[in-house]
């Protein structure tokens, strides 16, 4: 496994969190300056908000002035899409 990949425990809070839950940047990407939090993504923060500004990641929602979250759905479909395409260029 490799070593920024989700563990079991994480896979089950993420498959166990319904649809239309929201899920902050820490839960994306994990916390600042902890190498061993919890994180869905192997990317940093910097990037994920390249790749939303790029559109290759949806765009969270504003919950308030300084307050962003994504519906858990919309990640879910994200990471699987991700899946798919990586095992499309894998049969290629």
């Amino acid at each position: 496994m490799a070593k920024n990949s989700p563990t079991a425990a994480q896979q089950t809070w993420f498959d166990q969190t319904p649809d239309d839950a929201f899920i902050r940047l820490p839960q994306l990407v994990g916390k600042p300056g902890d190498i061993h939090s919890p994180r869905l993504l192997p990317v940093s923060r910097a990037t994920l908000w390249r790749m939303v500004q790029d559109g290759r990641f949806p765009r969270p929602h504003k919950l308030g002035p300084n307050l962003n979250a994504w519906h858990c759905g919309t990640v879910r479909d994200y990471l699987k899409g991700q899946a798919a395409a990586a095992a499309a260029t894998a049969k290629a």
